[in-house]
């Protein structure tokens, strides 16, 4: 059975070299954010969320990687039966951190408004600190910025 995917471009603004260490943290805090919104769709436990293995079919992937700065990649967000809302919530968290402003208070007010919003439309009060504490995580990169995350 072939996988359905929401596709989402992102373009990111760099220097004209990033270090690897920022690379990879962006992706891992990317992944970390994806995991949580997956796991409070899907009701599972989000106890040690940055160390669980999601199943193959459930993983967020990427297609085309544009080395050059701005750095381009398009995400693949897996839409399996009844959770397109996961690409939905996924897309606002990118949204967000693509709009961060450089100072902390907005910043914060910021996050703190889209969690809110998340627990508006899932009812959801629970693990709302993990999420934030992940897009603050993200925020703090110096290297890397979100500068536009186009729905495809």
């Amino acid at each position: 059975m072939m996988e359905r995917y929401k596709k989402v471009r992102i373009t990111c603004k760099t220097a004209k070299d990033v270090s690897v260490d920022e690379l990879s943290r962006f992706f891992y805090y990317l992944n970390n954010i994806y995991k949580l919104i997956y796991l409070q769709e899907t009701k599972k436990d989000t106890k040690f969320y940055n160390r669980r293995k999601l199943k193959d079919k459930e993983r967020l992937r990427i297609s085309i990687v544009r080395k050059e700065s701005p750095l381009i990649f398009v995400i693949l967000i897996p839409i399996t039966i009844g959770l397109l809302e996961i690409s939905k919530l996924f897309i606002e968290n990118l949204k967000l951190i693509r709009n961060l402003d450089f100072d902390r208070k907005i910043k914060k007010l910021q996050v703190e408004q889209l969690i809110l919003q998340n627990e508006l439309l899932k009812n959801k009060i629970d693990k709302s600190e993990l999420l934030k504490n992940e897009i603050n995580k993200i925020g703090k990169l110096k290297e890397i910025k979100i500068i536009i995350a186009d729905e495809e």
